[in-house]
């Protein structure tokens, strides 16, 4: 609860205004952070489908098969 501890120590009890001063001063900066950040949260869920259906894919004749121990 970061917004909490903040909020404790400021007189009156809410956000700083030089914080959302800041934010609201650089918009468009703000907003392009806000997007990569995004972009890049998606892109690591994507490769975690990727990871999922390779992983899958490549046991499926293995889980298919009746054995204890395969030797090669």
């Amino acid at each position: 609860m970061i917004g909490a501890s903040i909020a404790s120590r400021v007189p009156g009890g809410r956000t700083p205004p030089l914080a959302l001063r800041n934010v609201w001063h650089g918009g468009a900066r703000s907003l392009a952070a806000i997007a990569g950040i995004t972009f890049v949260v998606v892109m690591v869920l994507l490769q975690l489908g990727f990871f999922g259906a390779v992983r899958s894919t490549a046991t499926n004749l293995y889980d298919q098969l009746d054995f204890d121990v395969a030797l090669v």
